[in-house]
C-alpha cells in the first residue's frame, strides 16, 4: 500500500518544478471506438507505449518526485508503467487526483469506485485518498459547485 500523502510530502525539493503532460496510453475504447465500455483498460500497445516514455528522449534524464494521474484506469496504468520503476534509487510519489480525469459523460470517460481501484492494485503504487465516494461523477465545466473543487485541488498540489 501507498504511504499516506502527508508523510510523503516532506522529502521532496521546494525548489523550481518542470510540469510534464502525458496522455495515457492507446485504451481499447480507442481501437475499438466502443464508448459505452465503463474505464477501459490500457491494449497491449498501450502498455508498450507506457513503458517506451521511460526511455523516450525527452524524458529519460527525468526522475520525477510527484506523479498526479488521473484515477481513469488507464491513466494509472499509463503513470505507473512509465514513471514506476526507480530511476536513480528514487521512487516518486504517486497520487490519483479526481481533477485530472476526462470530463465526457460517456462511460469510457466514468471512473469506478476507490474499492475498485484498489482491488486492482493501484494503492500499492497510488495514494488513493483524494477519490472520494462516485468522485467519477462530473459536474457541467460551469457549474458553481467546480468554483469549490479546482481551487481546492489546485491548492493540494501547489506546494509539491
Amino acid at each position: 500500500r501507498a504511504a499516506p500523502l502527508s508523510s510523503r510530502l516532506g522529502r521532496m525539493s521546494p525548489t523550481r518544478k518542470t510540469v510534464y503532460l502525458v496522455r495515457h496510453g492507446q485504451a481499447e475504447h480507442n481501437v475499438t471506438g466502443n464508448l459505452t465500455l465503463r474505464d477501459p483498460a490500457l491494449t497491449d500497445l498501450g502498455r508498450r507505449q507506457a513503458r517506451l516514455l521511460d526511455v523516450s528522449p525527452m524524458l529519460s534524464d527525468v526522475t520525477p518526485e510527484l506523479v498526479v494521474a488521473s484515477p481513469l484506469t488507464r491513466c494509472l496504468e499509463t503513470a505507473e508503467l512509465a514513471f514506476g520503476g526507480e530511476r536513480s534509487g528514487t521512487q516518486p510519489t504517486f497520487i490519483a487526483h479526481p481533477d485530472a480525469q476526462e470530463t465526457g459523460a460517456h462511460p469510457s470517460d466514468t471512473g469506478v469506485e476507490r474499492a475498485q481501484l484498489e482491488a486492482a492494485g493501484f494503492a500499492n503504487t497510488f495514494d488513493l485518498s483524494l477519490c472520494g465516494p462516485r468522485w467519477y461523477e462530473k459536474a457541467a465545466p460551469f457549474d458553481p459547485s467546480r468554483g469549490v473543487v479546482l481551487p481546492a485541488g489546485c491548492a493540494q498540489l501547489k506546494e509539491r
